[in-house]
């Protein structure tokens, strides 16, 4: 699983309804010093012991989300915090112990548990309110997130105006991680579908785009985004209980070689940037 916007909004909603209520009775986080390997990527960057003073004995009385991270506030005004995970968060009904693999596992007094497994990078603390305020607009103070009322065509075309580095890529623009140009939430994957539906290629420079490139590529970010939300978030990303999205990108590894939806030209892969893209050679030309 990889958190982005709208396996957010998914796992937002099933932590709601699995585990708001719930009191904790232990929990147990990896001490990310005594480890080494791939698991050494995650923020795990507070002691077990804070994790154990600010949670154990307190009641989830909330589940929320903000781009790519969800938090669970308790009534002891702190918040575990799930943010960039690369990995699985997995609700465990009593009788179904957590698996040993993992990063953190909370009990709560009804024997379920909730466990998470990083698999490469990810963030996983707990923050007091105030904490939690400074984090959220260290990350996302200058992003909007789809399918908001602050995300407006007028906001995207203004900020697109604003770049200054003419070098920009349209898919960097899209998923920048931080500071973020624009928009929150969307990881390289929903900008490269972004981007496939609205016939650019991802090597376009921003500044290239003509307004109506740029308003289709505003468009289908919700576009995009509500199908995700509404089918469960992607197909290579499991939910609170291990199911896979039903969200299948046109443009990904799974369609790759396929026809395009729009022409039926075979679609194919491109390295750019650091990672795999996916495109139709035919709606969306090389600049």
């Amino acid at each position: 699983m990889a958190l982005s916007y709208p396996e957010c909004v998914c796992l937002r909603e099933q932590m709601e309804e699995a585990l708001v209520g719930k009191q904790i009775e232990s929990i147990w986080v990896l001490d990310i010093t005594q480890v080494e390997g791939s698991w050494r990527f995650g923020a795990i960057n507070q002691p077990p012991a804070v994790f154990d003073l600010r949670l154990r004995g307190a009641t989830i009385c909330a589940a929320e989300s903000v781009a790519s991270s969800v938090f669970l506030p308790t009534d002891t005004n702190h918040s575990l915090v799930l943010g960039y995970i690369s990995g699985r968060a997995l609700y465990h009904q009593p009788g179904e112990g957590p698996p040993e693999r993992s990063c953190l596992r909370v009990c709560f007094t009804d024997e379920s548990h909730l466990s998470v497994a990083i698999s490469l990078w990810g963030l996983i603390r707990v923050l007091d309110d105030a904490e939690r305020r400074r984090y959220v607009e260290k990350w996302y103070g200058r992003g909007i997130e789809p399918l908001s009322d602050a995300y407006t065509w007028e906001g995207f075309r203004d900020a697109a105006a604003a770049i200054d580095d003419r070098g920009l890529s349209a898919k960097k623009f899209l998923h920048a991680f931080e500071p973020g140009y624009y928009l929150s939430g969307l990881d390289a994957g929903y900008a490269i579908e972004v981007l496939h539906r609205a016939c650019i290629h991802p090597k376009r420079a921003l500044v290239s785009l003509s307004t109506d490139e740029l308003r289709a590529c505003c468009e289908c970010v919700n576009t995009v985004c509500e199908e995700a939300v509404a089918r469960g978030g992607r197909y290579s990303d499991g939910d609170l209980y291990g199911r896979p999205g039903g969200f299948i990108p046109r443009a990904c590894e799974a369609t790759l070689g396929t026809p395009c939806l729009e022409c039926g030209t075979p679609l194919v892969k491109i390295k750019f940037e650091g990672g795999t893209s996916y495109l139709c050679p035919t709606c969306q030309p090389a600049p």
